[in-house]
């Protein structure tokens, strides 16, 4: 961790360097990779900013020297309320490192040169014409020029502040590759990189997803659209389109662990619509029952992790409002997709959200949402709970943290952390994540206080077990009132259980997708001797535990050559070593290993199935204890 900290120090001071030289572009590229390496480092974002408004200034219209609009970021379309909010973001976000990082007095001073021009009617007219008379074929872009500031009007019971499609022009806001680097869009429910721009056309590369699962490949083979995970540009397929009317909205992206993937996932504060009743197995199986689906939509309340996925918040329509919708209250109205779950994510919704006092009956945190992205505009939203409880007595715990996740071995943060969660902490001689505690709450910077939530036997195997001092890692569990004090170092990873309603236990079991630790040749009499020199195998859960039903599990082993990347073990006959684990067997397991998959580590070598797991919860001296 401090070695990333370094080399994101070192890039950042590359970048300065190269901003003094002018060459903003390159200063951006090594500003990505500093933050890539050490994401939490010091003032990345308004650092990035200052190097696209410096890029967007050497756009030179004739008699101005620069397009103002590039600089904002803005379509020309735009109101002043528009270009007021843009400034004032942008100005509040470059202030801080004013003195601090080369240039920003620059960015700073073109911000101001650009909104005293366009936030002034006449001089943004003649701005217009010289710009339209520059930029050949502009206009083919959806625009609205008779749009005011004072043009935002209740039509109805509907306000009409965010346009349909209008985001469509910003393409030319942000730039294109070469710019501001690779531009990604949405098109009709697909990605493309904007490659070119000319003529009133935009020329496209396609990017296609890279499926991890066998369902996830029937589902991208059956046609139907992929709207998370990681994507590569699809070579093979490109083309041209018109510029007009055609783009959904501009896509946030993030790198993938190779340059050439792209790797895209909801962010916290968007508005998704998600499938109802999805499940992955079944409709890659039959794929006309996506053509009767239908959407529920969600405010996604944290960022995407590979361990844990994303904790969305359900919306509902606001009384006497076409295309305003508010978050329900209440943690049986949250919905959590799993990392393993993100196809259900059907598609992201462009949305406004309202401060509050913009009109009559809209407050704060409200949205009002794209119309041409809800596919299903005549269906109602009901109310109905979206998480579906898989015992009567219990509910699924919410919220979820916000991990980084660039690499393995988080730098968890206070932000990633809530009252109320579970989490595994390393404890124990060993050090392995296989003690669970409940955050109470945060008591400095970088510690909690929590309690620790101790074994509640139900059978008398597990208070036999439990009685011999051997530890428990799936079954009930109760917050008592041992509490302690942590450093924020010593938590490996949010863990999935089922809170009761009616008291503190807590249901831990394994769960389809994750991976865990399991004693090797594990006996229900073994001592606490037994246990100490005991070695462990790696195992994939394939099934959720249920109570008379065994659990299925595939055997992991280490691939050839690299210590953290795991895959599933093959017999002499080809067929890959599973069993299944009773309830009485659930001893066994000693505790979870976060792991994700990499999109496209095929290209170096290791199978694409393979899991990448966290180095320091992998069992010590090669499965010993």
């Amino acid at each position: 961790m401090s070695y990333n900290k370094v080399e994101a120090l070192r890039e950042k001071s590359d970048a300065e360097k190269l901003i003094l030289s002018n060459d903003y572009i390159a200063a951006r590229t090594k500003l990505k990779k500093a933050q890539q390496l050490f994401p939490s480092l010091d003032h990345i974002t308004p650092m990035l900013m200052v190097c696209e408004i410096l890029s967007a200034s050497t756009n030179i219209i004739p008699g101005y020297e620069t397009d103002y609009y590039w600089v904002l970021q803005l379509m020309p379309s735009s109101a002043f309320t528009d270009i007021t909010c843009q400034y004032q973001k942008f100005v509040s976000l470059l202030q801080p490192i004013k003195y601090k990082f080369p240039a920003t007095e620059l960015a700073l001073k073109l911000l101001q040169e650009a909104y005293s021009v366009l936030s002034d009617k006449k001089k943004r007219v003649a701005f217009d014409i010289k710009r339209g008379t520059s930029w050949v074929n502009y206009e083919s872009f959806e625009s609205n020029p008779e749009k005011d500031c004072n043009d935002d009007k209740v039509n109805g019971n509907n306000i009409n502040i965010l346009e349909s499609g209008s985001s469509s022009s910003d393409v030319i806001s942000e730039g294109y590759k070469g710019i501001f680097g690779q531009f990604i869009v949405c098109i009709g429910g697909r990605y493309g990189q904007i490659c070119k721009i000319s003529g009133g056309e935009a020329e496209i590369t396609w990017l296609k997803p890279i499926p991890l699962t066998e369902g996830e490949r029937r589902w991208f083979d059956a046609g139907f659209p992929v709207a998370c995970g990681s994507f590569c540009l699809d070579t093979e397929k490109s083309g041209t389109v018109g510029l007009k009317g055609v783009f959904s909205y501009k896509c946030s992206w993030d790198s993938g662990v190779t340059e050439e993937l792209y790797e895209i996932y909801p962010k916290k504060g968007e508005v998704w619509a998600v499938y109802d009743d999805f499940d992955l197995e079944e409709w890659s199986y039959n794929p006309d029952i996506i053509k009767g689906c239908s959407f529920k939509l969600v405010e996604i309340i944290t960022d995407y992790s590979i361990y844990n996925g994303v904790e969305c918040g359900q919306l509902v329509k606001v009384d006497g409002f076409n295309s305003i919708f508010e978050r329900q209250t209440g943690e049986t109205n949250n919905l959590h997709i799993g990392p393993r779950d993100m196809y259900m994510l059907a598609h992201k919704v462009p949305a406004y959200r309202f401060t509050g006092g913009e009109i009559y009956g809209v407050h704060d945190g409200m949205f009002e949402l794209d119309q041409l992205a809800l596919r299903n505009p005549g269906q109602e939203l009901n109310n109905q709970n979206m998480v579906e409880d898989k015992e009567p007595d219990f509910l699924i715990p919410t919220p979820n943290p916000n991990p980084q996740s660039s690499a393995l071995g988080p730098n968890w943060a206070a932000t990633d952390f809530t009252t109320g969660q579970v989490w595994a902490t390393y404890a124990g001689k060993d050090l392995m994540p296989c003690q669970y505690v409940l955050i109470n709450n945060m008591i400095s910077p970088s510690g909690l206080s929590a309690t620790i939530l101790e074994p509640e036997p139900v059978f008398d195997f597990e208070t036999s077990w439990k009685n011999r001092n051997m530890p428990i890692a799936c079954g009930m569990f109760r917050a008592k009132e041992v509490k302690v004090n942590l450093d924020i170092s010593q938590f490996s990873h949010l863990v999935n259980c089922f809170k009761s309603t009616t008291n503190f236990i807590y249901k831990i079991f394994p769960s389809k997708g994750e991976v865990w630790a399991v004693y090797k040749n594990w006996k229900s009499g073994w001592n606490r001797d037994n246990f100490d020199n005991c070695k462990c195998w790696v195992v994939e859960i394939l099934s959720d535990f249920s109570d008379g039903e065994k659990m299925m599990v595939a055997k992991l082993t280490e691939v050839k050559g690299c210590l953290t990347f795991f895959q599933r073990v093959q017999g002499e006959d080809g067929f890959e070593m599973v069993r299944g684990f009773s309830r009485q067997e659930m001893l066994c397991f000693s505790h979870q290993i976060p792991a994700f998959r990499v999109p496209g580590i095929g290209g170096h070598g290791i199978p694409e199935s393979s899991w990448h797991l966290e180095p320091i919860a992998l069992p010590p001296n090669n499965g010993k204890r």
